[in-house]
């Protein structure tokens, strides 16, 4: 349903379109190709990466996929939340590790939340 707002912008109602989202290069100086909703980024070290939300979510209860890769096909994990750090309505960290628990940069990161907004 697409609700009409008077004279701005359409607004999705009851639907669960990605409230945040982002294409990373995660390698040097890591940069947004893309993005929605985000007003930072921050690099913690080799492959983690914290993104600051510029709508808060209602609640830190909110769902997250991600991806990632490079131009081989090595094996690695992209994880939301990174360790056991839980994420809060205005940001989450997340990480990219080779499957032996390695962390690695890679040229390609990608990661969308879905939740309800505050």
């Amino acid at each position: 349903t697409i609700q009409s707002t008077s004279g701005g912008a359409a607004t999705l109602t009851k639907q669960h379109a990605a409230k945040a989202w982002i294409n990373l290069n995660g390698t040097g100086t890591i940069a947004a190709r893309d993005s929605f909703n985000l007003s930072s980024l921050t690099d913690n070290g080799t492959g983690l990466y914290t993104k600051s939300f510029t709508s808060s979510f209602g609640n830190a209860n909110y769902t997250t996929c991600c991806s990632g890769g490079r131009a081989d096909d090595e094996l690695m994990n992209v994880t939301q939340p990174q360790s056991s750090t839980a994420p809060t309505t205005s940001s989450i960290k997340f990480g990219v590790t080779y499957v032996n628990g390695t962390n690695f940069d890679v040229p390609f990161v990608g990661s969308s939340e879905f939740g309800d907004l505050a």
